[in-house]
């Protein structure tokens, strides 16, 4: 019988490298989640990197979109995504899943971000890896939608942090919702406990 081979996802270039430490100090049994499943990348990072996960969730729609975001933010489009090629990224990710040697532990919801934290109760996971916003009204609605879902002393993470509305809005969330934990930000992601 031939034995399927795995893919090594020790990946230099997942938006998630610089988190996997902290995750994995998190302690036993975590259930976490990544905003923004794209080609999976990160996603199959922590399944192979995080032994202590013992369930990640994928949230995303692998609907065509239109991406904002840059460095300065000015409300044109940075590139868009059409159907043909999301369809191609998704085929992707769940490729990368299934030959990661943790499919088990992944749960995907091919659903929009904000319509999938209802499926979630408040303080229920570990840890939030967001890279699913792609305008300034999304990365609101996420932070907000998303932020609750996280147990007390738990990880709230995400990505694009060198675009300037990212950090205003996740500036802006802290001051107004009195979060006084230490923000840190490195290689593009920022997070807080």
């Amino acid at each position: 019988k031939i034995k399927d081979s795995y893919y090594n996802f020790v990946d230099e270039q997942s938006d998630i490298k610089s988190l996997i430490h902290l995750i994995n100090l998190q302690g036993d049994n975590l259930v976490g989640l990544e905003l923004g499943v794209y080609k999976g990348l990160s996603f199959c990072t922590i399944l192979q990197n995080c032994p202590r996960v013992k369930e990640l969730h994928g949230i995303d729609s692998w609907e065509p979109y239109v991406d904002y975001l840059k460095d300065v933010y000015d409300e044109k489009p940075v590139f868009e995504m059409d159907n043909k090629t999301i369809k191609h990224i998704r085929l992707t990710a769940l490729h990368n899943i299934e030959f990661s040697g943790h499919q088990q532990k992944s749960i995907i919801h091919e659903k929009d971000s904000n319509d999938a934290a209802n499926d979630f109760e408040d303080k229920s996971l570990d840890f939030i890896f967001m890279d699913t916003y792609m305008n300034l009204e999304q990365a609101k609605k996420d932070l907000n939608s998303w932020y609750p879902k996280v147990k007390k002393g738990g990880i709230f993470s995400g990505h694009d942090w060198n675009c300037n509305i990212i950090q205003n809005v996740v500036n802006d969330y802290r001051n107004k919702n009195n979060i006084n934990s230490t923000l840190s930000v490195f290689d593009n992601t920022w997070v807080w406990k």
